[in-house]
């Protein structure tokens, strides 16, 4: 929740997973989600837990082939948790990240 001088804006777990996908979407080895975020894909979607004011988020990735894991999951990780927080001025508690698959990278 935030505080205004006007009064409380409470944001939903909805706007976090959206904010999240946007999120891992800037990425390019990140396999499971479109470029174009706002199309649904059957993945598996972010999970996202609010307690007192702080974020906690559970994210399932799959990455193209010959990607460094743990650099990318670093930069997925910074890249979530600074979305979050500048955005929606909440505090990210923890992203984990949970790599499910690795996809041969597809030819344009």
């Amino acid at each position: 929740m935030i505080n205004t001088d006007l009064g409380e804006v409470k944001i939903s777990r909805e706007v976090i997973n959206t904010i999240v996908r946007l999120a891992m979407s800037e990425l390019d080895s990140v396999s499971n989600i479109p470029k174009d975020a706002t199309k649904k894909i059957h993945t598996k979607l972010p999970k996202v837990e609010i307690e007192n004011n702080e974020v906690k988020v559970n994210v399932y990735v799959s990455f193209y082939y010959g990607t460094e894991i743990k650099k990318e999951v670093e930069k997925l990780q910074e890249n979530i948790k600074n979305s979050i927080e500048t955005m929606v001025e909440l505090k990210v508690s923890a992203v984990n990240v949970y790599v499910y698959d690795i996809m041969p990278k597809e030819e344009n």
